[in-house]
């Protein structure tokens, strides 16, 4: 992955799918866009394509947060219409920092973070997913509501009204979703040829991702005006408002929170290319699903099966059906699924949720065909992986710093190839010592990245001096929960 500077009017994140750009100029600064370098290796047609508006310098894009009732837009001030003339923080720092962009913003006693990082897509496994994450904190003796819209205008390659795909809705019009039966929303424009296939998180617990209160498809022009609320008509068109020409984009609310002093708030979601195994043909098929799965995880996994009429003409009594693999049984969806007539160049799309019972470790396959009494059968298949939970190892030290005064190191190395978010570490001292007056026993890791390590260390202080002594380190982080492990150390003054 390279972090470059554009003429200091752009901070960008860029590997072999995607790029990030984020807005470092006096206007709309921290505003961010989603492009595509190489894209998906097998789709020869992604290679340079915007997976979000807003070249050279992004700006149609923003975040509002709802601060007590006033919506504030995140970053600098707006030089065009998306959120122009509405009232916005302080910026007070934009920097590459190792392989995030950050963005912080002050307004009043709030103190607002945008982070920016790529990540393993679930789907896929390389990092073509960038991790939206936004911090709220509260530094005021009092308490204060906030809530939060992430805005994106969304725009594949040259295509700018695809559909969004919602588990087995297509959205086409203005809808208002508060309910997600799949873990994350797709776009694309074909299913036989796609120019680019979009993918959004909804919900993942390995990145602590959470769902918004609800998510608004709506023509971009709507979301420009309105920084929070707007007028809603069910069915609307994407034709951008007080235009001709469609636009599709998406808002998702999280809505207000009390927080308390010094208390925060996190809210994420991830935005980049979609992990779909295609299969070209009459009738052209897709499949999503997980990569992996922790073995000894019990929650359903979604697989969703997209099928296209590609053929020319009117497909009948048209059938989906998915081999479940061993050790898997099937919770919700019937197969064989009966979609029946398929008109030319429909596209339906079908959710099965397959229950793990005993899969073992190691790869599983999923297959699906598609069959019809007038085209040619189809079908295409995915892995799936049960695999055991990533674990960071840890390695404990001990330096004296003067007669009654130590340090403890500890070094956190992350082994696995997936990211490790939210992780926290504290300590059990033995009896007889305490931590420094200026210590805090909880050291927190936003983000431990794979195939990295990580220092962490702790003053304590003590009138004993055992020659052995045992501690605690706790441990926790996202999606695994918390641990206890017991370290011996020599703690005797020579």
């Amino acid at each position: 992955m390279t972090m470059t500077v554009w003429a200091n009017n752009t901070l960008s994140l860029e590997n072999e799918f995607i790029r990030v750009d984020v807005n470092n100029r006096a206007y709309n600064t921290g505003r961010f866009s989603i492009q595509t370098t190489q894209g998906n290796p097998a789709t020869p047609l992604d290679d340079d394509q915007p997976l979000s508006l807003g070249k050279p310098y992004p700006w149609s894009s923003y975040t509002t947060f709802l601060i007590d009732g006033n919506p504030v837009v995140f970053g600098g001030v707006a030089s065009k219409r998306a959120g122009k003339n509405s009232i916005t923080g302080t910026v007070t720092r934009q920097a590459v920092i190792g392989d995030t962009i950050q963005t912080t913003v002050h307004y009043n006693t709030i103190t607002l973070t945008q982070t920016l990082q790529m990540v393993r897509n679930p789907s896929t496994l390389v990092k073509d997913l960038v991790l939206i994450d936004y911090t709220a904190h509260n530094t005021d003796t009092q308490a204060h509501t906030i809530g939060a819209r992430i805005m994106m205008d969304t725009w594949l390659g040259s295509n700018d009204a695809a559909p969004f795909r919602v588990g087995e809705r297509s959205i086409q019009s203005e809808s208002i979703i508060k309910d997600y039966p799949v873990d994350y929303w797709l776009t694309f424009d074909s299913l036989q040829k796609p120019t680019v296939i979009a993918q959004g998180l909804i919900r993942n617990p390995r990145l602590k991702i959470t769902p918004p209160n609800r998510t608004a498809y709506v023509n971009w022009g709507t979301l420009a005006d309105a920084v929070w609320d707007f007028s809603y008509i069910t069915g609307r068109s994407f034709i951008r408002s007080g235009e001709s020409e469609p636009d599709t984009a998406l808002a998702m609310y999280w809505d207000p929170i009390e927080l308390p002093p010094n208390g925060t708030r996190v809210i994420r979601t991830a935005y980049g290319l979609g992990g779909v195994t295609l299969s070209p043909g009459a009738l052209s098929l897709g499949l999503t699903a997980p990569a992996e799965h922790y073995f000894n995880d019990a929650a359903p996994i979604p697989i969703v099966a997209y099928v296209q009429n590609s053929g020319g003409f009117d497909s009948s009594d048209t059938v989906l059906s998915l081999d479940i693999p061993k050790g898997f049984v099937l919770v919700e969806g019937e197969t064989p699924h009966t979609i029946g007539w398929l008109a030319v160049n429909e596209t339906r799309q079908v959710v099965f949720k397959l229950q793990p019972k005993q899969p073992g470790k190691g790869p599983h396959t999923i297959a699906l065909k598609a069959t019809s009494s007038t085209l040619p059968s189809n079908s295409t298949q995915r892995s799936l992986a049960t695999i055991t939970p990533p674990k960071p190892t840890h390695a404990l030290s001990i330096e004296q710093l003067s007669a009654n005064y130590y340090k403890i190191i500890v070094t956190i190395t992350n082994a696995s190839p997936h990211a490790l978010l939210d992780l926290n570490y504290r300590l059990t001292l033995p009896d007889g010592f305490k931590f420094a007056w200026f210590e805090s026993n909880n050291k927190p890791i936003l983000a431990l990245s794979d195939a990295s390590q990580k220092q962490l260390s702790w003053v304590i202080h003590g009138n004993s001096h055992p020659g052995d002594a045992q501690l605690a380190l706790i441990e926790s982080y996202a999606g695994i929960g918390t641990h206890e492990y017991l370290h011996s150390l020599t703690l005797a003054i020579d």
